[in-house]
């Protein structure tokens, strides 16, 4: 047992850290996401429409796009 009296901040600050970048995100099809404009600035609304060397497909109103997981958000609402 420790007497550190931080002890339990510490540990949900590692809890918290555990969920926001233990797990990543895999895309799979048919998942809802937000990515950059193909044209000009901003973002827009797309579905993953599936993987494609090291990078993901993603329906969009500007069309087919060709995105990275780091440009990726899932939308979970």
């Amino acid at each position: 047992m420790t007497t550190d009296p931080h002890h339990a901040e510490y540990a949900g600050a590692i809890a918290g850290m555990a969920e926001t970048y233990g797990s990543r995100w895999v895309p799979r099809p048919g998942d809802r996401v937000r990515c950059p404009r193909a044209f000009g600035g901003g973002y827009q609304p797309g579905v993953i429409a599936g993987p494609e060397d090291g990078a993901y497909l993603v329906d969009t109103a500007e069309g087919r796009l060709l995105m990275y997981l780091e440009e990726l958000e899932r939308i979970t609402n």
